[in-house]
Formats: structure tokens, C-alpha cells, sequence
């Protein structure tokens, strides 16, 4: 009772909080347009008296004009106020989805990392969005509810007063169908969410069916068919399902449906035989009918919406409250200032990722000194993207800890942390923006610095791409918005990441695998960048191309999540361990692979 209560008024301040002149305007729509049909049975009641005194006497009073004209008044201004409700309403609706929008995507945006590593998290995401239609079309259910009890009692009073037993009898026809509405209902809500994860596998099919990064291998591959055929296959069962629900909905509907009107009929065809037998006056075979249409459909509607506001409506709005106050469990809580150029220090770190038994890092420990240039080698999986995802927050260490200027990191807010680094991931991210937006985004502050952008780019090696533009750094990236817009080679992109992490001046750079789609005269370019932007500052340089990797001031070497060697190339090489093997062995692929070419 506590939930339901403490969401109902979520959703009545909801609604305020949107709009609350629109609100207070659409409360008291709802509250007219709720009363109108109760007054106009009572007005036809009315209409029909003076009728019968015409028609046995011949005398005709004024009043009845005044009950014609206030009744067509009310129906014109019915009519008016559906229409107005309707426009508030659907304005409010958009006001609210937008609101409900912003608080899903601000949410998600400061989510830990972790929490999309966990598939059920994907599911609570997609039932919070899914959600929001149940919150808009539940904010004005309280002043809904409350008025049409009030006017369902205040008609059924009036039924009751003139006959017991019709008012009883009607209102039982309508139990049956109100009760089965809402169980329907609770059925199908049931339904849609237990089959969340099909629908995105289903949604998934789809998307790999559109989507422009699958086109070659569809094509390659002739893979179309067979994603063809696993979305159909899951969208046939879900139909199938689904049909299913609704056929035996339907049915069981007609069948109430057909009781309801059987009591219709029943008290329709006694007061007729009334009225014949001279034992009821016609107004109130007419009053009788209007209560029955008006009461006993609001009765319906309060007991289906009683049950399904408790059982359906209220549980999808805790979902989406529950969403929103889901907890990091990074907490962001550090408010010291990084010193210039800190020292970088994991001590004894562990670390696996939720879910997994197998530690990536497993009892870490180096030093990054102030203003030094490493470079983290190993064979994949040994812990070297993992290790940057730690430094940068995404994830905190199972145990051990990771220390910035001699204090944790987690003495550090973190966008204080976030100003300190400017990184270029692995998997670079292509924005269909202009070439300016893409690589500003790394300092979306300085959007106007075209100098700082063309000497980011340069750096990077993508200065040709900018002359080579038809609007320059202006151009838009992608077709995707613009037909005019550029679309660039996978080097290409890489290159323009690169920009964007140098373009961030940030006191410690970080490249993870800037090379792997570089020609060895753009790598060249980059690698020879990167040594002199980091001249005063610190970097952390992540590469499987060891000949590239000469400037640095230290090679650190993982294996299985520790640190294996460590020293300059040549002190690697000298200890001829697995380094030096390594080292060796690309060497050898390369000269024989030249060698093949040049014979």
C-alpha cells in the first residue's frame, strides 16, 4: 500500500512538475467532462416530464425550454471540452515523454560501465523505457479515479433510490466483464514482459539486417537468408503467442459483453411493460436507462482500473523509479585536485569483470613516474585495455588499489579524473557530425578553436583529410543525416581518434592500438606525434606492433594479468626473455614476409 500510494503521487506531481498551468487546466477538463453526462440524464428526465404534462394537458411550460436549451448547451460544451482535453492532454503527454526521455538518457549516460556487462541490466533498461507510456497515461488517473467514483456513487444513489432491485441486477451484469477486462489485461502485461528478452533477440536479427557495419559480410557471407529466417522464426512465436492471448480475449469479452446487454435488455423490456401498464411514468423508463448506461459503465471502468492500476500500471512505474535509483557502485564521491603531472601507481591490483571467475589482473603492480612515456605490450587478454579501463574509472579493482599523485583514485571526482587524461580506444567511435564536432568532442568547450582542431590533425596525420574536404572541417561525416556527407576509410577514422585524444591537452595521453588500421606512413606519423606531445606530460601507449614503440621511456611486458619484464627496448632485448621472443619473432614475419614480395 505504501508503493502504491507513494507512486500515485509520483505520477499526480509528475504531471505538475511537466506543466502545472497545463496540469491544473487538464484536472479541471477531467472534472466537468466526468460530471456533464450525469446531469444531462437527470435533464432528460426532466425534458421528458414536461413532455408528458404537453402532451396529457396541452400546457406548455417555459421551463422546458430551459432544460432543452441548458442540455444541448452541456453536449456542445462536452464536445468543446473533449476536443480542448484532448489537445492538453496530448501536450502534456509530449511534454512528459520528453522529460521521461531526458531523466532515462541522463541516467544511463552516468551508469557504471559494468552495469551494461550484465544482460539482465539490458532487460531492466529496456522495461524502465517501455515504462514511460504506463507514466503518461497514468498521471491524471487519481483526479480521474476520484471523480468518477464520485459520480458513479452519486448515479447509482439515484438508480438505487428509484428502484433497489434494477440498480442491483444491472450492476452485477457488469462485474464479470470489468473483472475479466482486468485479468486480460494483467495477462497480456505479464506476457509482454517475460518476453522482453525475446523481443530483443528478435529486434537484434532485425538490426543486423539494416545495419550498414554487417552489409559486407551479408553480402559476402549470404547471410540473409539465415537472419531472415531466425527473425521470422522468433516473430512467428511471438505472434503466435500473442494472437493466442487476444482470440481467448476476445471471446471471453463477447460472452460478458452479452450478459452485460442482457441486463440492459431485461430492465429495459420491465419498464417498458411499467410504462404500458400504466405504472411508471415514461421520464423515468428514460431516467433508468440513462443511469444504466452512465453508472454501470463507470462502474466497469473504476473496477477494471482499481485492478489494473494496483497489478499492472503501478509495478511498471516502481520499474522505472526503480531504474532511476539504481546505485553506482563506483561512487563518485572524491574531492581533491590532482597535482601537475602525478605519478601513476597500481599496488597489488586485482580485478575480473562481473560475472567471471578468471582475474584479468591478477596482483598488479607498476609506476608510472611523473612526465614518463610507457608502452604496454603482451598477447591479447593479458590485462593492457583493462588496465586503462581501471585508470579511467570505468571499473574499480576487486582489491589493491590505484594511486594518482600518492592518493587513490578514488580521492578524486570523477570529472576532475577525466580532465587528466586524453584517450584514444581501440574501437573507435564514428559520429555523423562535422569533421570539427568529431574531433572536438574530446573538448567540446574549444568547438571554435580551429587552430587547436588543425593542429590536432596534423598531429594525427589527418591533416590531408581536412584540405581534402569540400567544406573542410566542416564537412560532414556519414551519409547518414547529409547525402553530401564524407564517408571515411576505417585509417582514416582512426586518425581522426587520434586527433581527437591530442586534441584534449590533457597532462596524460593514452593510444590503444592507434596503428591498427594505419599504413606504416601514417603509424610513423602518429608514433613520432605522440613523443613529442607527450615531451612534457605522461603516456601510456598500447600496441602489438613492437618495432613501433622505440620512444618510449619504459616497455612494460603482461602476462596473464601481471607485470612479466619491464625496461627500455634494449634491456628487454639483453634479458632475452619473452620480450626479446616476441620481438624476434614479428622481426622475422617481417623480413620474410619482404622477402616474399621483393622474389
Amino acid at each position: 500500500m505504501k508503493k502504491i500510494i507513494s507512486t500515485e503521487w509520483f505520477l499526480m506531481k509528475f504531471m505538475f512538475e511537466t506543466d502545472m498551468m497545463l496540469g491544473i487546466l487538464y484536472w479541471f477538463i477531467c472534472g466537468i467532462q466526468y460530471t456533464i453526462p450525469l446531469i444531462n440524464v437527470w435533464i432528460w428526465k426532466l425534458v421528458i416530464d414536461q413532455l408528458t404534462e404537453i402532451y396529457l394537458y396541452g400546457f406548455i411550460n417555459t421551463l422546458i425550454w430551459v432544460y432543452i436549451g441548458s442540455y444541448l448547451f452541456l453536449h456542445v460544451f462536452s464536445s468543446i471540452l473533449r476536443e480542448v482535453g484532448s489537445i492538453v492532454g496530448e501536450k502534456i503527454n509530449r511534454l512528459a515523454t520528453r522529460k521521461l526521455d531526458l531523466l532515462v538518457m541522463q541516467k544511463m549516460a552516468y551508469l557504471d560501465i559494468g552495469f551494461f556487462d550484465n544482460p539482465q541490466n539490458d532487460d531492466k533498461i529496456v522495461a524502465a523505457q517501455t515504462s514511460e507510456t504506463y507514466i503518461t497515461g497514468n498521471m491524471s488517473w487519481v483526479i480521474e479515479t476520484v471523480i468518477g467514483i464520485i459520480s458513479f456513487t452519486a448515479g447509482l444513489i439515484m438508480f438505487l433510490s428509484q428502484n433497489v432491485v434494477f440498480g442491483l441486477v444491472y450492476m452485477a451484469t457488469y462485474i464479470p466483464g470489468a473483472i475479466f477486462s482486468y485479468k486480460h489485461r494483467k495477462q497480456v502485461d505479464q506476457w509482454s514482459l517475460n518476453n522482453i528478452p525475446e523481443t530483443r533477440k528478435k529486434d537484434y536479427y532485425k538490426s543486423l539486417l539494416v545495419d550498414e557495419h554487417t552489409a559486407k559480410d551479408l553480402r559476402l557471407y549470404n547471410l540473409a537468408n539465415y537472419f531472415k529466417s531466425k527473425y521470422n522464426e522468433l516473430w512467428t512465436k511471438i505472434r503466435h503467442e500473442r494472437e493466442l492471448l487476444f482470440v481467448k480475449g476476445s471471446v471471453v469479452s463477447f460472452f460478458a459483453s452479452l450478459l452485460t446487454y442482457m441486463g440492459i435488455v431485461a430492465i429495459l423490456l420491465i419498464s417498458v411493460r411499467s410504462v404500458i401498464l400504466g405504472t411508471m411514468e415514461i421520464s423515468m423508463l428514460v431516467l433508468y436507462i440513462g443511469l444504466a448506461e452512465t453508472s454501470g459503465e463507470r462502474f466497469k471502468q473504476i473496477v477494471e482500473n482499481l485492478g489494473c492500476q494496483i497489478d499492472i500500471d503501478v509495478p511498471r512505474v516502481i520499474s522505472f523509479l526503480d531504474f532511476l535509483q539504481c546505485e553506482n557502485e563506483i561512487k563518485d564521491t572524491g574531492t581533491s585536485e590532482i597535482p601537475d603531472y602525478p605519478e601513476i601507481e597500481f599496488r597489488n591490483v586485482y580485478f575480473r569483470y562481473p560475472g567471471k571467475k578468471e582475474y584479468v589482473l591478477n596482483n598488479l603492480n607498476l609506476k608510472i613516474e611523473s612526465g614518463k612515456k610507457v608502452a604496454l605490450v603482451g598477447v591479447n587478454g593479458a590485462g593492457k585495455t583493462t588496465l586503462v579501463k581501471l585508470l579511467l574509472r570505468f571499473y574499480q579493482p576487486e582489491s589493491g588499489e590505484i594511486l594518482i599523485g600518492g592518493k587513490n583514485i578514488q580521492s578524486y571526482s570523477s570529472s576532475t579524473l577525466n580532465r587528466l587524461f586524453g584517450v584514444c580506444f581501440q574501437n573507435v567511435q564514428k559520429y555523423s557530425l562535422s569533421l570539427r564536432e568529431n574531433i572536438a568532442v574530446s573538448d567540446i568547450s574549444r568547438l571554435s578553436d580551429d587552430d587547436g582542431i588543425l593542429a590536432a590533425a596534423t598531429a594525427a596525420g589527418a591533416d590531408g583529410i581536412c584540405k581534402s574536404l569540400p567544406d573542410g572541417i566542416d564537412t560532414n561525416m556519414t551519409r547518414r543525416f547529409d547525402n553530401k556527407g564524407v564517408e571515411l576509410s576505417g585509417g582514416q577514422w582512426q586518425k581522426i581518434a587520434i586527433a581527437r585524444a591530442f586534441f584534449r591537452d590533457a597532462q596524460f595521453i593514452i593510444l590503444d592500438e592507434p596503428s591498427s588500421a594505419l599504413d606504416p606512413e601514417a603509424e610513423d606519423c602518429v608514433f613520432s606525434s605522440f613523443g613529442k606531445l607527450c615531451k612534457n606530460k605522461g603516456g601510456i601507449l598500447i600496441s602489438h606492433r613492437l618495432s613501433s614503440i622505440m620512444m618510449v621511456d619504459e616497455i612494460i611486458l603482461l602476462d596473464k594479468g601481471s607485470v612479466l619484464e619491464s625496461g627500455t627496448h634494449s634491456e628487454l632485448m639483453k634479458m632475452k626473455g619473452k620480450y626479446a621472443e616476441m620481438y624476434s619473432l614479428q622481426a622475422e614475419k617481417y623480413v620474410g614476409g619482404t622477402k616474399n614480395e621483393q622474389d
